[in-house]
């Protein structure tokens, strides 16, 4: 679905016009809501561009960051704490926490080499605006089947800033809508991330007992 065919199904649920930057605002807001409602698997994402400095603690976040995932120095996994723990962990170099009102994350203790920081994290998406590009362009992994759940939130979100009547509001109705496609939306994600659980564990090889391995 392109964002001109949300925008048509959304005037289609509340039976009007919106002006094209009144809807492009709504938007933004029901499509941030939804990337912050749980880990979603499509908006995972990495940057491996960051090499730690001996004496350095502090770096700086993804310009599009929303949500940590595991960190790793080069083979050191390094696992987040609450910012107001800093001083418990001052001595421990595998803990880390992050600075959000100065967009970086903070080490507890200083990299003892210059290793690759893999950072895995969620992404915040662009923002959504009006085109004949398909959403999931803008969106990779944002399926096309779960699109108008952005037009069934703006539609709620519409009538209560509309003028008219409140007896003219569909707002349970496209709750009851959304909250079933949603529903799908989350076991689809749920699906995901069972399915990357079968081979999670490493295998653990041992070649005197295993005639595949060359030793």
């Amino acid at each position: 679905m392109t964002s001109n065919e949300l925008k048509t199904f959304f005037e289609f649920l509340v039976d009007d016009t919106i002006d094209s930057d009144r809807f492009q605002d709504i938007i933004q807001i029901v499509s941030r809501r939804l990337w912050t409602q749980r880990p979603w698997e499509f908006l995972k994402t990495n940057t491996d561009a960051t090499t730690a400095s001996i004496g350095t603690l502090t770096y700086s976040l993804p310009s599009d960051f929303l949500l940590p995932l595991p960190i790793w120095v080069g083979d050191t996994q390094i696992y987040p704490i609450a910012r107001d723990q800093r001083r418990l962990f001052r001595n421990s170099f595998n803990r880390y926490y992050l600075d959000i009102k100065n967009d970086n994350y903070v080490f507890t203790q200083s990299p003892s080499k210059a290793d690759t920081i893999y950072f895995d994290y969620i992404y915040n998406p662009t923002d959504i605006t009006l085109s004949d590009t398909d959403i999931e362009t803008t969106v990779p992994g944002f399926l096309s089947a779960f699109h108008p759940l952005l037009a069934y939130e703006a539609a709620k979100t519409y009538f209560y800033q509309d003028t008219g009547s409140k007896s003219d509001s569909w707002a349970v109705e496209h709750e009851i809508e959304y909250q079933k496609l949603y529903s799908q939306m989350v076991e689809y994600d749920h699906s995901l991330k069972t399915a990357a659980q079968n081979s999670a564990i490493p295998d653990i090889y041992y070649p005197t007992n295993n005639p595949d391995v060359i030793e």
